[in-house]
């Protein structure tokens, strides 16, 4: 049995460290592989002082988002380590060798299982979401209204565990645990994404090769979630850079996840249309507020 880690860094060289450093102690884990997203920051300095025989730093070129970055670091272990698993996880989650070892062992016992992961909880204590089921299409479009996306944001979530294993549709990117030969046989993370629906396509993919996904409600993992992204626009506000990643990854998610026919189509650019409208609405008035 061999584990590859890997953790994406943009821009948080030290917690990277520690979560390279603190899995590499781990006697779950084999190999850690830090890819760097071209932060441009200090990282680079912080990152190259703790690699050694089991902690392997990549640096990427440009920042190419969460799927092509994360697939830089599983190309890399899979030709290099020819793991049996794979898994990833944010720099800015906190987790233990025996949250690993139950998520492994979880994959042995059960040929069906090709990607794992646990309940999420915020840095107070709180649960977070950590899995949710697929959504219809019509879900997808009408979310972009604030108004139907405010009464039905906890639709389709699972909110009741009654065993330590539950099969679910789709889990939260911030922890992952492959089997290393279903990410290989799904084509890893689709890479036209920048951000968002990263984990719905890639349960998609597995899913279309006969693999499932799991998650242990027993197992817990913590998330201090934080959002650091340049826009490659310098005169567009941040939140304009994130709204396109959104509506770009939901195209690309309901045109070759879901097929969608022409009018479909145009129902969703024009709901996509009103929902930016919308969207600088609603920071306008924060604005005017603050």
């Amino acid at each position: 049995m061999r584990v590859c880690f890997i953790t994406l860094n943009y821009k948080d060289g030290h917690r990277s460290a520690r979560l390279a450093q603190k899995c590499a102690s781990f006697k779950s884990v084999d190999h850690v592989i830090v890819v760097d997203n071209n932060s441009m920051d200090n990282s680079i300095d912080i990152l190259s002082k703790i690699t050694n025989e089991s902690i392997d730093l990549i640096k990427s070129d440009s920042n190419v988002g969460f799927a092509r970055g994360n697939n830089i670091g599983a190309r890399y272990a899979l030709q290099k380590y020819s793991p049996d698993y794979i898994l990833f996880a944010n720099p800015d989650t906190k987790f233990t060798n025996s949250d690993v070892e139950a998520c492994i062992k979880e994959l042995e016992t059960r040929p069906d299982l090709g990607l794992i992961s646990m309940r999420m909880k915020n840095p107070d204590g709180s649960e977070a979401r950590s899995c949710w089921r697929f959504h219809s299409y019509y879900y997808y479009v009408f979310s972009n209204i604030w108004a139907f996306r405010h009464f039905t944001y906890k639709k389709n979530q699972y909110t009741h565990f009654e065993h330590p294993f539950q099969y679910v549709d789709i889990v939260r990117g911030s922890f992952m645990c492959f089997r290393a030969k279903a990410l290989a046989q799904a084509n890893l993370f689709d890479s036209g994404t920048f951000l968002y629906y990263e984990e719905e396509m890639i349960a998609k993919r597995l899913s279309s090769i006969g693999y499932h996904v799991g998650l242990l409600t027993d197992h817990w993992y913590e998330h201090d979630q934080i959002e650091d992204v340049s826009s490659s626009d310098k005169n567009q506000p941040s939140y304009l850079f994130f709204k396109k990643c959104y509506d770009d990854s939901l195209t690309l998610l309901l045109e070759e996840y879901y097929k969608i026919n022409v009018l479909k189509r145009i129902i969703l650019k024009a709901c996509l249309r009103y929902s930016r409208f919308e969207y600088k609405l609603i920071h306008y008035l924060k604005d005017l507020h603050v």
